[in-house]
């Protein structure tokens, strides 16, 4: 198993760990490696950095690379980095993302200004049909429990 197999493999297990070693390489050295990640691991990664970090990486990456690994994060991290992002690779990444039809919830939370609540809301809602039976609904949350991070009754 070569160094870089192994490099990869503990960021992919260990973010949270590999996160504080990876903060301390150049900003080059850094995009480049989460680069090289598959997209769930560089996204583990991402959100395990400080903002500023993960805006540094995903700015000196290629568009199609940056939206690959920002699909993977929540909409809320995401939104935040590209807002830090700047205007012409924000623009890059949308466009890349518009064409493909991909990150339509961050695209929503874009919409909204900065420090506003629509800008922080969480647009991935879980929702029951009012016709569907207690049973149904029950089913319906067992089917699908990562829809149901943040519930609230109405």
């Amino acid at each position: 198993m070569t160094l870089e197999r192994i490099s990869k493999r503990f960021i992919e297990r260990h973010p949270l760990d590999a996160v504080r070693i990876v903060e301390q390489l150049a900003d080059a050295d850094k995009a480049e490696l989460i680069a090289a990640l598959e997209p769930e691991a560089a996204a583990d990664l991402l959100q395990a950095m400080t903002p500023a970090d993960a805006v540094t990486a995903l700015a000196l990456m290629t568009p199609i690379r940056s939206l690959s690994i920002l699909k993977e994060l929540s909409s809320n991290f995401a939104a935040g980095c590209l807002r830090r992002l700047p205007g012409e690779t924000r623009r890059q990444i949308l466009n890349e993302a518009e064409k493909n039809g991909d990150l339509t919830s961050v695209r929503t939370l874009l919409n909204f200004p900065a420090g506003m609540v629509g800008a922080v809301m969480d647009p991935e809602i879980a929702a029951v049909q009012e016709q569907m039976t207690a049973a149904e609904a029950v089913a319906f949350a067992r089917r699908y429990p990562e829809k149901l991070q943040n519930i609230i009754y109405v």
